[in-house]
């Protein structure tokens, strides 16, 4: 989070300003949307042939009694549960490139460091076992990423 703060300090305040508003403004048009099915796919007071095509007469009499703000109230929730699945759909596609980052990065150190012990034991330094250790290590942060795309982290 630190790194967030400190890298907003070199990011003039306009462009800090531009990117503040999109954002709003995408999250605006996401909840109007969902507003705006939720009046529209609901009938009219008063309009019987929508009550007559409903599958439920009940449910369609309790939705032509909601008001704007019931309306718009479960438009919010619905656009806070989008914006929530967006977010982890997110994460979950850095964690995989993350993980296919790291699987390369294990394999081509552990190849190198290989490639370093063909020559016999002589080949054997503090070079061939940083090698050995950055391979272990992206091979566990590549579990780590793993895990973290399948949800179990």
């Amino acid at each position: 989070m630190l790194h967030y703060i400190v890298h907003t300090g070199s990011v003039p305040w306009q462009e800090q300003l531009r990117w503040i508003a999109g954002i709003l403004l995408v999250i605006a048009a996401v909840f109007l949307f969902f507003w705006w099915r939720r009046r529209a796919g609901r009938p009219a007071r008063g309009d019987f042939a929508a009550l007559a095509q409903a599958p439920e007469i009940q449910a369609a009499l309790a939705a032509q009694q909601t008001t704007a703000g019931q309306d718009a109230a479960a438009a919010w929730q619905q656009t806070q549960t989008t914006l929530q699945t967006v977010r982890r759909g997110t994460e979950r596609g850095l964690a995989l490139v993350f993980c296919l980052l790291a699987a390369m990065a294990c394999f081509f150190t552990g190849l190198m460091a290989a490639m370093s012990l063909t020559d016999g034991w002589s080949g054997l330094g503090w070079g061939t076992l940083m090698l050995w250790g950055l391979c272990v290590l992206c091979g566990w942060f590549a579990r780590v990423q793993w895990r973290e795309f399948r949800g179990q982290a």
